[in-house]
């Protein structure tokens, strides 16, 4: 619901101020506890106003209230739940994932060896010969280390033509029947 969005946004909002940049352990948590308690206010009363707007659906009698009751009961423990979630877990989970950091360079290398792996499966299982474009950047990729100077963009160059030349290869034998109309 609402209450993530917001309580992950006045986080956010917290740990990009200049004074929070950085920060991790306790501090951090601090950050976090304080970011969730000064929205909390506002998500209770919201809540609490869309429970009560149901008050008088639980009141109903007859047919009405049994068409609109389960909604009326569905919305609420929804509303709860998401708002239980929100306090308990929620803070919980931006804790661990801002204090995790990650080497970019490990995860690119591992997804160009991925990008590899997939492309020779796709061509030996499947016969799948533009798979050979996802060898053929997997490979750039790999080796983009080896550009030097103000050649870094080169890597990234060569992935737009390698994916341009096999999209216009494989495009032009689906177009070319509609040339000899």
């Amino acid at each position: 619901m609402d209450i993530g969005i917001v309580d992950v946004e006045n986080i956010v909002r917290h740990l990009e101020m200049p004074e929070n940049h950085g920060i991790k352990g306790k501090k951090l948590m601090s950050v976090i506890y304080q970011a969730t308690t000064e929205v909390r206010a506002a998500v209770v009363t919201s809540i609490a106003t869309t429970i009560v707007s149901f008050l008088p659906v639980f009141a109903m009698q007859a047919s009405e209230g049994k068409l609109f009751r389960p909604l009326a009961f569905t919305k609420t423990f929804a509303l709860l739940s998401a708002f239980i979630l929100g306090i308990v877990v929620l803070p919980t989970f931006v804790h661990i994932f801002f204090n995790v950091r990650i080497d970019k360079e490990k995860v690119r290398r591992f997804w160009n060896i991925m990008l590899l792996v997939s492309g020779f499966i796709f061509i030996i299982i499947w016969q799948a010969w533009i798979a050979m474009a996802l060898v053929a950047v997997g490979i750039n990729n790999l080796t983009q280390h080896r550009w030097q100077g103000k050649r870094k963009e080169y890597p990234g160059y060569i992935n737009i033509g390698i994916i341009v030349l096999f999209a216009v290869y494989f495009l032009s034998g689906e177009w070319l029947p509609l040339v000899h109309i």
